[in-house]
């Protein structure tokens, strides 16, 4: 799941470099009231090719919903990820710990299963501000987390992020 603070749009242009890159097509599944089939949400994801020959859904929490609804569905999408990739944008240092409070909350939540939590700095302030903060936030979690080399095009945060997944598949097997 990629997860976006700060970096206006960064997950939804990754997954969609992603799709492209992978001639796979964007997939949007609509979320509906029951009985009524008003669409409450839209989430976009693609299939992506994996080394083990099966794929992996790449989800983005920018979900086309209202804010009470993208907030809850962007919750539920990071607690049961296998990996959830957090890009941070060019984020005030003041403004981190505000920024990623709806976050540490989620981690300490009783549904909270995601292991796995790899932040992608999209610009140098952001990467000194997450040195300290990344750690402590995994503290009492039992979450690891991990911070990427500053990443500046697609194809890097790409580059990391399947790294980090295959590295995850080979230590499960």
């Amino acid at each position: 799941v990629l997860h976006d603070i700060g970096s206006r749009g960064a997950g939804k242009r990754l997954r969609h470099a992603v799709a492209a890159a992978a001639a796979r097509p964007v997939e949007r599944p609509t979320v509906r009231r029951q009985s009524y089939g008003t669409t409450l949400a839209a989430i976009d994801y693609v299939d992506c090719p994996a080394r083990s020959g099966a794929p992996v859904r790449l989800f983005s929490t920018d979900i086309d919903a209202d804010t009470p609804s993208r907030t809850a569905l962007a919750r539920v999408l990071l607690g049961r990820a296998t990996l959830a990739v957090v890009l941070v944008g060019d984020v005030p240092a003041h403004a981190f710990g505000e920024m990623l409070q709806p976050l540490r909350d989620g981690l300490f939540a009783p549904d909270w299963r995601c292991a796995h939590l790899q932040f992608m700095p999209l610009a140098p302030s952001s990467r000194a501000a997450l040195a300290g903060l990344a750690g402590a936030l995994g503290l009492g979690s039992g979450i690891q987390c991990q911070i990427a080399p500053l990443v500046t095009r697609p194809a890097d945060a790409w580059t990391f992020l399947s790294s980090t997944w295959n590295h995850l598949q080979n230590a499960e097997h």
